[in-house]
């Protein structure tokens, strides 16, 4: 018998090609940085929700990111991913000190 196939994330086989390219440079980067095997499907996680009913190419607001991704996933490497395919845009506002 042979064994199982290894499981991927689903986002790896989306669909949604831009979910899928996500995905793809996630697992990328993750391997290029250090990231944990958890810690990248944690990042696929959060590409998912915002990307999911996102039109293709438009680009995310990071406050929407911040906003809506899981709970357990990191803003930051979704952020990161984002930024490398050129899909997030910076909309925060700056904290001023009075």
């Amino acid at each position: 018998m042979p064994p199982p196939p290894r499981w991927q994330h689903p986002a790896l086989t989306s669909d949604n090609p831009v979910l899928r390219s996500a995905a793809a440079n996630a697992k990328q980067l993750g391997e290029a940085n250090g990231w944990s095997p958890s810690l990248v499907r944690c990042a696929m996680d959060g590409l998912t929700v915002v990307l999911g009913g996102c039109p293709p190419g438009k680009p995310v607001k990071l406050t929407e990111v911040r906003a809506r991704i899981p709970r357990h996933a990191s803003s930051l490497r979704v952020a990161e991913v984002l930024t490398d395919l050129e899909l997030l845009e910076d909309d925060s506002v700056l904290a001023v000190r009075t």
